[in-house]
């Protein structure tokens, strides 16, 4: 029996996502993309507003990567690449 890898959620989410972007623009002309995605935008930056944040702030549960790159917390990435991409050492 073969073992069934699951997709983790938060890719499900970001499909479900995509393809329910690509279902609203459906049959909209470039113009009329620019126009949805502006007022998108305005609909976001009213939200952050709304709660208290300001136009450049990450939504809740949103994290930034890690700068250190021999203990990376967030990724768990504790390998270092060298420049040349054959030479991998961890």
């Amino acid at each position: 029996m073969a073992l069934m890898i699951r997709e983790p959620e938060c890719v499900r989410l970001k499909r479900r996502g995509a393809e329910h972007v690509e279902n609203l623009i459906a049959g909209l002309s470039l113009p009329e993309q620019l126009v949805f995605w502006e007022r998108r935008t305005e609909i976001m930056l009213e939200r952050k507003r709304e709660h208290g944040q300001g136009p450049d702030a990450r939504m809740p549960g949103c994290q930034e990567k890690s700068n250190n790159k021999k203990n990376d917390k967030i990724t768990g990435n504790t390998a270092r690449r060298s420049r040349n991409r054959n030479d991998f050492t961890p």
